[in-house]
Order: C-alpha cells, then structure tokens, then sequence
C-alpha cells in the first residue's frame, strides 16, 4: 500500500515499509526521518499528516467541506473555519444574529473535525447516538469525549 506524507510545503507518496520507518522513527524522538524511496530528510515537525493513497480524495475533501451535520442532526456550517450551526443570520427586525458555536463537549466530532456530510448522514439517521458516533469518530475514540466519558 502506498501512503501520502504531507509536510508544511509538500506532498510525497511514500511506500508502507517507510510509513512504518517513519511511525517507529517517531516513537524513538528521532528529529529528523529519511525517506529512501526519495533520497530525502525530511524533519519530523515538519509533517503536517500521513495517510493511506486510498482514502486521499476523502482526507482532502473533508478539508474543503464548509457544511455538515452533527450526530444529533444539527446543520451546521463553517464560518471563518469554525462550525456553526446553520441557521438564518437575521431575525425577523433584519437584525444580526449571534452566531452559535456547538460546543465539542457535547459534539465530539467538531473537537476531531470530523462533521460529517448530508449524503453520509442519510445513511445513518436512523442508528442510536452510540452508534452513530461510532461510525462518525471511529469505534476507539467514542468514551474520551464529553458526556459519552467512561466513569472510573
């Protein structure tokens, strides 16, 4: 499998045996990783993220995504790169709204950045809070999040 590594100014295409180098590169606090396939050194801060080729065009259209909807149903939009929920900017007078910023407390997939889209939410209305949240964030990461917490 071939990964993408994204740096502050780049974008490379490494091998899976590099992304492995890499993530074991890491682990030990090594500053600096080199890229065989490149013949590059690349700093470790440098590394903006890592990803499989495959989900690519789904990685970088959730960049471009400005609408969505949270696991209640909630529409929201982006404003200024923070979601918001979406809603008339006007009351009735033509007076400015506030704009309403949901809290990642109580929605985990604002605080990852991982809203998902309209066509993506019409596959899963109909499930649980649980469930949805478990396909939206990803099973490993439902209980470190707000009021979905697992209690000691």
């Amino acid at each position: 499998m071939k990964y993408i590594l994204k740096t502050v100014d780049t974008k490379l295409q490494i091998t899976e045996e590099e992304y492995k180098s890499i993530l074991e590169d890491i682990k030990n606090n090594k500053r600096f990783i080199f890229i065989k396939s490149l013949g590059q050194m690349i700093q470790v801060n440098a590394i903006m993220q890592i990803y499989p080729e495959n989900r690519a065009d789904e990685i970088e259209d959730k960049k471009k995504q400005v609408i969505g909807i949270l696991h209640d149903g909630t529409r929201v939009r982006k404003e200024f790169g923070r979601w918001v929920v979406d809603r008339e900017k006007y009351n009735i007078n033509g007076h400015l709204l506030e704009l309403e910023y949901p809290s990642p407390k109580d929605y985990p997939e604002i605080a990852k950045e991982c809203v998902i889209s309209y066509e993506r939410w019409e596959k899963i209305k109909n499930l649980s809070t649980v469930e949805k949240l478990k396909i939206i964030l990803g099973n490993n990461n439902l209980l470190s999040y707000g009021k979905f917490k697992k209690s000691n």
